[in-house]
């Protein structure tokens, strides 16, 4: 990632992001907003003629949260180097 936050890099897995390619994310009300200076998140769920990209699961991230550690406990964290800053 180079100053000011322009990354220069992004892999799916191990293989360089495809620009022709469609992906699926999965992300937070607030950033599918446009949250944090995600305008293209937001665009993409306003294109309604088009019968939109995104949708909501009503799922809040809260009971989401409290449900992984009720199913998932104990709860362990590693670093994974999924996000590297050069």
């Amino acid at each position: 990632m180079r100053s000011g936050g322009l990354v220069t890099s992004l892999k799916v897995g191990d293989q360089p992001v495809n620009l022709s390619a469609t992906y699926r994310i999965t992300t937070n009300n607030f950033m599918a907003g446009g949250g944090d200076f995600y305008a293209m998140f937001k665009a993409a769920c306003d294109r309604v003629a088009s019968g939109g990209f995104c949708q909501d699961s009503g799922v809040l991230m809260l009971d989401a949260l409290v449900t992984e550690f009720q199913t998932g406990s104990p709860v362990s964290r590693q670093v994974e180097g999924r996000i590297v800053a050069q």
